[in-house]
């Protein structure tokens, strides 16, 4: 059945909404002879009002998603008091009134990483490939993503979907031939536009399991604009972009909403530039490419982690 407030799909024996604990219409009882699940179920306690049973399965989805709090409670026939169902489930408190996960992992090899960082580099240069090499690049990444509890993550986004965009973000690229300075000030303004863009698509376009995540990505074209202009400008202080990056990483993700998960990024500055001179040193020397690239890649995803907000 689902929820008329928030748009979530909820169980036909539910009397509230799992994600926004609004009532439910009522249910028909059931048929006569119908017999209970055999594998466990459970109860949840939401805003006061018992709602359930539901399938243990579906509850842990529910939890690790967010759309039932960490703190909410829940209890099984036999049990004889309510837990939390964060804790249930594995997870444990933290102070703030969340509940933190593990952070993310990027599980490709050193080889598969370079060879597709290279397919997505001459995809871009030769411009006419760009949308295949740019959305495929991002289902095989994030394909190789994992995340608590969470046994398969992918990116269902399709080449026509944004094919204009990835066109005229690898045109960019040429822009410099020209000697206007008109078209100079172009991509000033065009690349935050369609960078936004993108960000939105992938966000709106991730599985979790097989299953759509309700997430979209809020944040405005001028914030996304003025992030783009200080990070830009940040590039004449030599050292000073390193931080204004970690900002910026910690911005985009309180823009992506539509659960209770919320998405925290913990680099800091002085981590980001230390590693970021070591990969470019390793640049020059070219043969290190690989290594210190799948090396930096590695450590950069482990500093996204999702945390489930608590009610209360």
């Amino acid at each position: 059945m689902r929820c008329a407030q928030c748009g979530i799909d909820n169980p036909n024996s539910a009397n509230f909404c799992v994600g926004c604990g609004a009532g439910l219409p009522a249910n028909p009882p059931p048929l006569p002879g119908t017999f209970p699940p055999v594998a466990r179920t459970w109860y949840v306690l939401i805003a006061g009002q018992q709602s359930g049973p539901y399938p243990e399965e579906q509850l842990r989805d529910w939890v690790v998603r967010g759309q039932v709090a960490g703190d909410a409670l829940i209890c099984s026939e036999g049990m004889t008091e309510w837990v939390k169902a964060g804790e249930f489930f594995g997870r444990t408190a933290t102070s703030g009134g969340r509940f933190s996960s593990q952070p993310m992992e990027f599980v490709a090899g050193v080889g598969a990483l370079f060879g597709r960082t290279l397919l997505l580099i001459f995809g871009i240069l030769l411009v006419i490939p760009a949308p295949w090499a740019i959305t495929y690049f991002y289902q095989w990444f994030i394909a190789h993503l994992r995340l608590p509890r969470v046994s398969r993550l992918e990116f269902t986004g399709t080449p026509g979907d944004k094919w204009i965009i990835c066109i005229i973000l690898a045109l960019g690229g040429y822009i410099g031939a020209f000697k206007n300075p008109a078209f100079q000030l172009v991509p000033l303004f065009l690349q935050p536009y369609l960078s936004l863009l993108l960000v939105r698509w992938v966000v709106g376009k991730l599985t979790a399991d097989g299953r759509p995540l309700p997430l979209r990505f809020t944040g405005g074209y001028w914030r996304f604009f003025g992030w783009y202009l200080l990070i830009v400008l940040s590039m004449f202080t030599i050292i000073g972009w390193a931080w204004v990056i970690a900002a910026n990483m910690r911005w985009v993700c309180r823009q992506v909403e539509g659960t209770n998960t919320q998405v925290t990024f913990t680099g800091t500055g002085l981590e980001i530039l230390w590693r970021t001179f070591v990969f470019v040193f390793s640049a020059i020397v070219i043969i290190p490419i690989p290594w210190t690239l799948h090396w930096y890649t590695r450590w950069f995803m482990r500093q996204f982690s999702l945390e489930s907000r608590i009610y209360g």
